[in-house]
């Protein structure tokens, strides 16, 4: 796991250990859900996903997961989910990536 920091224009990584009792510091592990089994709180990876950064161009959702705070079935075929990182529209069984929650 890295710290990011920011020492005047330059970025550093800092290799930081893994504690096994805290599991803000374990590996993030990931796994695929549909649009439409998606839930409030889910931490998404969106960076280059092909309805919500199409182009892989949003710095902000390559650096940081995208967390849900609403799911509204708009049609049948268009599920808005707002994020943290704003409002995207996707089919209900368009897949995507998520963060494993620890149990």
């Amino acid at each position: 796991m890295f710290d990011i920091m920011t020492k005047g224009r330059d970025t550093v990584l800092k290799w930081q250990k893994a504690d096994p009792t805290d599991p803000q510091t374990w590996p993030k592990k990931m796994e695929t859900v549909l649009v439409k089994n998606s839930k409030v709180g889910d931490r998404l990876d969106l960076f280059e996903d092909r309805y919500a950064d199409p182009n892989g161009e949003s710095f902000s959702l390559e650096c940081q997961y995208a967390v849900v705070e609403s799911i509204t079935p708009e049609t049948t075929e268009c599920t808005l989910i707002q994020t943290s990182e704003g409002a995207f529209g996707f089919p209900p069984e368009h897949v995507l990536t998520r963060e494993v929650r620890h149990k």
